[in-house]
């Protein structure tokens, strides 16, 4: 029970303003948590972390530190939100600062998993970040949120998920007869038929399916490398995807169950950079407000962290009620005037932008 109090006050810290309840769970979570926090600090800092996986294993590889990285993650931007509220916003961000680092461990790991537990885990950030700049907005505090957005570690690009999948496909054939036992001992349907058996123990045949994951996993790369255009990637890859899933030789849909949908992991991406560029956008016009007293009216700037990159058009701007809300339209082109992912939820809507708000 105190565990679920705990994540249901660091949850709603992160989504909407948490009541003094919540605040003192979060307190309570952080004296509690303060020394393997101070270890998760400086665990952070070390770059090139080796997990030693075994990519031969295929679907039976666990990433059991993902789990544990995100827990820590949630409770450092609550903390961080909690050290806002009172009165200390350079704790606040440097706590932020740790949770985008191991965010940026997530993406160093070369698979479709890793990326996307970057992806999301680098949308929470940025979200606790403009949740402590509606607390605090002072100058200072802008500038040093500025510098901590333009220090976010890189997300882990296109070609380097997709080119870590070919690897990793290809070592779980060549170890195919050996993952088909171990699969078998843990109960798994993959490969559970005697036919199935009969043909992974072929070696022309593994040679057939490698020779499919190599094709895809190929012409996946290539199709990453177009460039910043989301609907030219997207659409590339959603093709390869479609072409994967109409492909019914044996050896191409055996290959395919070592195989995922791509297209979702490149709008995964593309929203994660949307978040962040919203983020630096309500920032600048923070310290516009700061210095004239009012917000912007539009984003007028042309500079790259102000396009959205779903529209390659600026972001959209939006003043209600004191409230800034910067956004993006997101994957489905579609103008929701603002209306956030959770707003939509409630009012049973479909739609919804990819929105960063300030007060």
């Amino acid at each position: 029970m105190a565990v679920k109090r705990v994540n249901d006050a660091v949850n709603k810290a992160l989504s909407e303003k948490p009541s003094v309840t919540e605040l003192a769970e979060i307190r309570k979570a952080v004296s509690t948590c303060s020394v393997g926090l101070d270890r998760v600090r400086a665990a952070s800092k070390c770059r090139g972390v080796d997990w030693h996986r075994r990519w031969e294993l295929g679907p039976n590889l666990l990433f059991p530190e993902y789990p544990s990285m995100k827990r820590a993650l949630k409770l450092l931007c609550a903390k961080a939100i909690l050290e806002a509220t009172e009165g200390h916003p350079d704790i606040a961000l440097d706590d932020l600062r740790t949770a985008s680092r191991i965010a940026g461990h997530c993406g160093d790991d070369p698979a479709t998993i890793g990326g996307l537990v970057q992806f999301t885990s680098d949308k929470t950030v940025t979200g606790a970040i403009s949740r402590v700049l509606a607390i605090r907005h002072d100058r200072t505090t802008l500038q040093a949120a500025r510098q901590l957005v333009l220090d976010l570690p890189d997300l882990a690009s296109i070609e380097q998920i997709f080119s870590g999948e070919l690897v990793f496909q290809r070592m779980c054939v060549q170890n195919l007869v050996e993952l088909a036992e171990q699969l078998d001992r843990t109960d798994s349907p993959v490969f559970e038929g005697p036919l199935e058996r009969k043909l992974i123990q072929n070696r022309g045949f593994r040679a057939a399916m490698e020779a499919a994951c190599v094709r895809y996993g190929v012409d996946l790369v290539e199709a990453s490398r177009i460039g910043s255009d989301w609907g030219a990637v997207y659409k590339a890859v959603k093709r390869l995807d479609e072409s994967l899933a109409s492909d019914k030789s044996p050896a191409t849909r055996y290959a395919a169950v070592l195989m995922s949908l791509w297209s979702p992991v490149v709008t995964a991406r593309f929203e994660a950079i949307a978040y962040r560029r919203a983020l630096c956008c309500g920032i600048e016009a923070l310290l516009v407000r700061e210095a004239t007293g009012n917000f912007p009216r539009a984003v007028t700037s042309t500079t790259e962290m102000t396009i959205d990159p779903f529209t390659l058009k600026p972001l959209r701007l939006t003043v209600t009620g004191g409230e800034l809300r910067i956004y993006s339209l997101g994957s489905d082109l579609v103008d929701d005037f603002g209306r956030d992912r959770r707003e939509a939820g409630l009012a049973g809507l479909h739609t919804h932008d990819l929105v960063r708000s300030f007060k």
